[in-house]
């Protein structure tokens, strides 16, 4: 795992939360699938 990606997540996350552009949207939107496919895999 790269040591940046915390810090890159955290810079991503402030913008999106900052702007409500539609490109924005689109990267959360994603984020939260993928977050929860991880953690979906990782149950079983």
């Amino acid at each position: 795992m790269c040591p940046r990606a915390p810090k890159t997540m955290h810079f991503v996350l402030s913008h999106v939360c900052r702007k409500d552009e539609p490109w924005l949207k689109l990267i959360k939107r994603l984020l939260a699938i993928h977050i929860l496919i991880i953690v979906y895999h990782g149950d079983t």
